[in-house]
């Protein structure tokens, strides 16, 4: 065999070669788009389910510290749906997600404003969300130890109560401030229940 045809052959081999390759390479990053594609609509109907469940506890919460854990729980994933709303497939991931919450917790009703945050995503509205409900979360918080303190007798047990009280009010207060939330009357609310507990006095039963 000639020199000629053994370099035309291993022109030949190269060629075919590189362009296997270059299919292989193709065929793969169509795979691996396909595959994040994928991932971002699950990941978006996942955290649907996620966030509609962390609302539904910021909402209805007594407790503080349960409150702020779902806050930064809720601010953390809320970035998956301010990035991917202008995708086609957005609404749909979403209402997968919907669907599937009100399947698993037939008994919960959505509220408007709460599918808004999911359906039409916007930071500025989940921070009303979250100014209203740490309020809301103080008044049941205090609600809820008041009937605590008219049951008690010991005046120290009543003090520590109260204590309670006034420190927690502080602690929502703050919350304000560590997640840069707005204020249009909500720090006054709070700080006008905490005084009350400065002077306090447990109703004595009428004879």
């Amino acid at each position: 065999m000639s020199t000629l045809v053994l370099v035309i052959i291993a022109i030949i081999a190269i060629s075919l070669f590189k362009k296997t390759k270059k299919q292989r390479t193709s065929v793969q990053h169509r795979t691996n788009t396909l595959n994040t594609t994928q991932f971002a609509e699950k990941q978006i109907q996942q955290q649907s389910i996620q966030l509609l469940e962390s609302l539904e506890i910021i909402n209805k919460t007594s407790a503080l510290d349960t409150l702020i854990g779902r806050i930064e729980f809720t601010s953390n994933i809320y970035h998956t749906f301010l990035n991917g709303c202008n995708s086609n497939r957005y609404l749909t991931d979403v209402q997968i997600g919907i669907d599937t919450y009100k399947t698993r917790y037939y008994d919960r009703v959505l509220t408007d404003f709460q599918l808004a945050l999911l359906v039409n995503p916007k930071t500025e509205n989940l921070k009303k969300f979250y100014t209203d409900c740490i309020v809301s979360c103080y008044i049941r918080y205090v609600d809820k130890q008041e009937l605590e303190i008219n049951k008690l007798v010991r005046k120290n047990a009543i003090d520590n109560r109260k204590e309670d009280i006034i420190k927690t009010g502080y602690s929502a207060k703050y919350v304000f401030k560590t997640h840069e939330l707005t204020d249009n009357g909500h720090l006054e609310t709070i700080e006008n229940i905490r005084k009350r507990f400065y002077s306090y006095q447990k109703p004595t039963l009428s004879k």
